[in-house]
């Protein structure tokens, strides 16, 4: 692989994975309509799907930190990988799991792996760019 095609497929996937942690919120928006029916019977069920929403923004508060000691501990790649795999993971748990309590807990570890992602291809971008390069490739 050439350097110029290395290059495009490193800033590519910089550029995917600083994307991941908007789209677990997004996407799970249009469903809570359907969630809130589905579980209708679960006490406070109206309370719990919205905080089916807003449980990852917490939980990658809690984890920032973390992640950040963990990234100069162990490495990026390690710290990416491993934020990658429970992402998916945690992110697809509302397809297989059936108890609001349950996906609330997915939802706590999703955002844990978000902190993982965010702080990683953070520190990615400071690794990799300065200067008007960074200032560039931010815009």
């Amino acid at each position: 692989m050439s350097r110029i095609n290395r290059i495009f497929a490193r800033n590519f996937t910089i550029l995917a994975g600083s994307s991941l942690s908007v789209l677990a919120v997004t996407i799970l928006a249009p469903a809570l309509p359907a969630m809130t029916t589905a579980f209708k019977d679960v006490p406070n069920s109206d309370l719990l799907v919205r905080l089916v929403l807003t449980t990852p923004a917490l939980f990658i508060a809690i984890g920032a930190p973390i992640s950040g000691f963990l990234l100069d501990r162990l490495g990026r790649k390690p710290v990416l990988i491993v934020g990658l795999f429970v992402y998916a993971l945690a992110g697809s748990a509302g397809f297989y799991l059936n108890t609001i309590y349950v996906i609330l807990i997915s939802r706590a570890i999703l955002g844990l792996s978000i902190s993982a992602i965010m702080s990683g291809f953070t520190t990615l971008l400071m690794d990799y760019f300065e200067g008007k390069e960074l200032e560039r490739f931010m815009g």
